[in-house]
């Protein structure tokens, strides 16, 4: 594992931290750091540990795992590992130091993403009962619309099943080109669709000099269950 991401309900603090990418730490809806991060984060079968370093913050955490790693992979989308956790810890902030308590997802990359591809998205939810929703989607060149996006998702239920699930995604955006609504249909086989919707909650434009990256915290409800997570669009276009 080498990157971490977590949402503090009770706090208002938010991290999404990978290596080689653009890190951000939210108070509330105002962005406490930005930029370029030194991320460690190691974790075994029983614990680990992250700690994040950048210009205006810095985080130690205490991780314990609570689900086994589960994988969400696509040709266009690459592939990811992810894993829930219990995130125990601290921030240092411009604001003095703030602890944090929460559920966390520490992730790897397990195949990378199409250079081909205009557009990537990533979002990972954390629900209220312990499930994870993690997805991925791309645009490859020509394409015009969600529709045409390759998407890959998996669902990881609280007691620890995990699905290969279809996924239908819309986003809705505002005039500036940044995501603000989202709606979601899952397919698990011949189940019925579940149904979920998500709402901005914060979130930030990163300064790159390659592709514009969107980032934000999203809450999240899927058919009755809530979840707070990122919703992240890195675009090319």
């Amino acid at each position: 594992m080498n990157a971490i991401e977590l949402t503090d309900p009770d706090r208002g603090i938010s991290i999404f931290a990978c290596p080689g990418r653009a890190a951000v730490v939210f108070d509330h809806g105002d962005v406490l750091a930005s930029g370029r991060a030194e991320v460690a984060v190691e974790l075994g079968e029983g614990g680990g540990s992250a700690a994040l370093a950048l210009d205006g913050a810095k985080a130690e955490l205490e991780l314990s795992p609570l689900s086994a790693p589960f994988e969400v992979a696509g040709e266009l989308t690459g592939g990811a590992e992810m894993r829930l956790c219990q995130a125990l810890g601290n921030l240092e902030g411009r604001a003095g130091d703030r602890e944090i308590a929460c559920l966390a997802i520490a992730s790897r990359s397990t195949a990378p993403a199409s250079e081909q591809a205009r557009i990537h998205r990533s979002i990972a939810v954390v629900l209220g009962d312990g499930g994870v929703l993690g997805l991925l989607a791309a645009r490859a060149p020509g394409a015009t619309g969600h529709g045409e996006e390759e998407v890959a998702a998996t669902l990881l239920e609280p007691g620890g099943e995990t699905t290969s699930v279809e996924v239908l995604l819309s986003t809705e955006y505002d005039g500036e080109g940044r995501h603000r609504r989202a709606n979601i249909e899952l397919w698990r086989g011949a189940e019925p669709a579940l149904r979920g919707a998500g709402t901005i909650v914060c979130g930030a434009t990163l300064e790159t000099r390659g592709p514009r990256i969107e980032t934000a915290v999203f809450h999240w409800s899927l058919d009755g269950r809530p979840g707070l997570g990122r919703y992240e669009i890195v675009s090319t276009a």
